[in-house]
């Protein structure tokens, strides 16, 4: 019995172990222009992921609630936002874990 528990209790580890972090913020636009799309990636990777929020119009003042998941424990992320005015806007490496909003027409230290 001792050898049954012990082996669901290091099943139950590596699911743990295994599992991604899951950070999440608020994107809030407060530019005066439309956001056309928004993307994450782990800061410095370069290998974007493109947020889909099932609603195309992202206007001034909408905030939309952003997820994203890693299967490292950093908190660090690379932030890419388009305009519908043509400008991309890229904040490099914004800490999730510490921050719970981001504002692309708003530079963070």
């Amino acid at each position: 019995m001792r050898v049954g528990l012990f082996a669901i209790g290091l099943l139950c580890l590596t699911t743990f172990v295994d599992a991604a972090s899951v950070h999440s913020f608020k994107l809030i636009n407060d530019t005066r222009t439309r956001v056309v799309s928004f993307s994450v990636a782990q800061a410095g990777s370069h290998n974007w992921t493109t947020v889909d929020f099932h609603d195309p119009l992202f206007e001034y003042g909408d905030a939309k609630l952003v997820e994203v998941s890693s299967d490292s424990d950093g908190c660090l992320y690379d932030l890419r936002t388009v305009m519908s005015d043509g400008r991309n806007v890229v904040a490099r490496k914004f800490d999730a874990c510490r921050r719970h909003a981001y504002r692309p027409g708003k530079a963070f230290p």
